[in-house]
């Protein structure tokens, strides 16, 4: 799991938290509230671009919009890095960029919108060819861009269904492609995929001229569901979004406790709404979350009666 620095934002008096002797009264105790916000955490993101010439002003957009994504990771204090990706072979355009690399918006402009030199349509193969690249991050051509313990984060950016092969022959074969991106990572709970295209199943621009043209993004959009990412339609304003995007490459699943629980007394809100995605864990003192991880910006409250206590309406004289 991922050591991510937490910020409590309540300020908490416990009073007594230590277990007390055998002997001693069980101290009275409310339920006490520890808050957290997601944030510092690292990240690894893949940008896949489909560069058919359909493509050519959406691509512009994202390039134009980059820098919005990146302040925005810059304001969750994450440390993040990118990959530009559009070739079946999955190798990075522009190597593996970050704050720290010389000029890596003009780097990643250039990159993401390369046209690939092989056979037509092979950037339409998008789930295959981001297997393929972070297959390459493990020995190949994008050795480096998987750290161990980060979230990576692969975002799609297309105006078409997705054309791996297998897709107009096999039930779900989009699954086989989300697997061998989950082993390529070796943590499947590190990874989401997220989709900026065409609204399923209908698509866009058929009938009104004003909006954009695009295919229902079908495969794509099963594999963002399939890890619980984000879909933004390239039908309408999808810029507009995409701090969502950036947000969602921020998580975080565990949250270690400065107070001693009484594990039964937990209640985790994630923005104001109870959820019950979450294990405990003792030996952490921690609250893990199995599925469903916060992500950057949300707000985490952890309420519990501390171990060893009684609530005050249990006492006697």
């Amino acid at each position: 799991m991922p050591m991510l620095a937490l910020v409590l934002l309540a300020c908490i008096d416990y009073g007594v938290t230590q277990r007390p002797d055998a002997e001693d009264p069980l101290p009275n105790s409310d339920p006490v509230t520890e808050s957290f916000v997601v944030d510092e955490a690292p990240a690894d993101i893949l940008f896949y671009a489909d560069t058919s010439d359909s493509m050519r002003r959406h691509l512009e957009l994202l390039v134009d919009n980059i820098d919005g994504f990146t302040n925005r990771l810059d304001s969750l204090a994450s440390d993040w890095q990118l990959l530009a990706v559009t070739s079946p072979t999955g190798c990075n355009n522009g190597g593996i960029l970050g704050p720290d690399v010389a000029d890596w918006e003009a780097a990643f402009s250039e990159g993401i919108q390369r046209k690939p030199t092989t056979l037509v349509d092979e950037d339409e193969m998008g789930l295959r060819n981001v297997a393929n690249a972070l297959a390459e991050a493990n020995g190949g051509c994008n050795t480096g861009f998987l750290r161990d313990d980060v979230p990576v984060h692969v975002i799609f950016i297309t105006d078409e269904n997705d054309e791996s092969p297998g897709w107009d022959t096999v039930p779900d074969y989009w699954a086989d492609y989300v697997d061998d991106i989950l082993d390529a990572k070796g943590d499947a709970g590190l990874v989401t995929i997220s989709v900026i295209g065409g609204d399923v199943p209908d698509g866009c621009g058929a009938d009104d001229p004003s909006v954009p043209t695009a295919e229902p993004a079908v495969g794509y959009a099963e594999a963002s569901a399939s890890t619980g990412g984000e879909f933004l339609s390239i039908c309408q304003g999808w810029e507009n979004d995409i701090d969502l995007l950036a947000d969602s490459s921020v998580t975080r699943d565990t949250f270690v406790l400065l107070g001693d629980p009484d594990p039964d007394s937990i209640e985790v809100k994630v923005d104001g709404e109870v959820v019950t995605s979450w294990a405990w864990l003792p030996a952490d003192n921690a609250v893990y979350f199995v599925s469903d991880a916060p992500t950057g910006g949300q707000e985490v409250d952890i309420t519990f009666v501390p171990a060893g206590s009684v609530a005050t309406d249990d006492v006697t004289e």
